[in-house]
């Protein structure tokens, strides 16, 4: 049986797809084709577009357009698109990494990023604010650097530290009703109280698990 996944598989991903600037619904449904290609053995499957769509818990249109995005970012081919499924085949990551330009230079960068306080003196708001679309991470109210106020995911009062991979931006009525709560039941909540749509819901779960395990990281120059 064909090997889908990579051993490596987490720290492709994160250079790839932080390379190719994909956002997290792409990362969503990429995942989503991942686990169902791993599952049968493949690299080249057929989905039907709702099957997609209940396991991201996004739209089918949504889905489609974002399987383009990746088609476009060369992260998989489109055998046949139509309007119920498509066929398609992902593409090695591995062969991915080795054609990105300016390899020794991302990978000193990321090493580079890891000693970096993304909490005090407020010095990267406005690349983590890239790396939320402007919008509040809990809230998804926009956002600009002076209304920006920056939490921990994981309070600094439960042992969170100030890395790229723990503070977020959100408004400053979001970061005063968290407190030191949990990020995931915080965003629970929000959706409780009709602020956010189930698949807004969704996406900002998979986007701060993607911050916490580094898969999305601010862009520093």
């Amino acid at each position: 049986m064909q090997k889908v996944v990579p051993e490596n598989f987490h720290d492709l991903f994160a250079r790839v797809f932080n390379a190719k600037k994909i956002g997290a619904y792409g990362r969503l449904i990429y995942c989503a084709i991942l686990a169902k290609a791993a599952s049968q053995g493949t690299s080249s499957l057929a989905m039907r577009s709702k099957e997609l769509a209940d396991a991201t818990s996004l739209s089918q249109n949504t889905v489609k357009r974002h399987i383009r995005e990746l088609s476009k970012a060369s992260l998989l081919t489109i055998e046949d698109l139509s309007h119920s499924g498509f066929h398609i085949t992902l593409s090695d990551l591995k062969s991915i990494v080795e054609s990105l330009p300016n390899q020794d230079q991302a990978l000193q960068s990321d090493v580079d990023i890891e000693g970096l306080d993304f909490f005090a003196g407020r010095k990267y708001v406005r690349q983590l604010l890239a790396r939320q679309n402007g919008r509040c991470i809990y809230t998804l109210k926009p956002l600009t650097e002076d209304t920006s106020h920056l939490d921990h995911l994981v309070s600094s009062l439960k042992g969170g530290d100030n890395s790229y991979r723990n503070i977020v931006a959100c408004t400053f009525e979001a970061n005063t009703r968290k407190g030191s709560g949990s990020a995931a039941d915080f965003l629970r909540l929000m959706f409780r109280e009709a602020l956010l749509s189930e698949e807004e819901f969704k996406l900002q779960l998979q986007l701060i698990d993607d911050i916490a395990t580094g898969v999305v990281r601010p862009e520093i120059s």
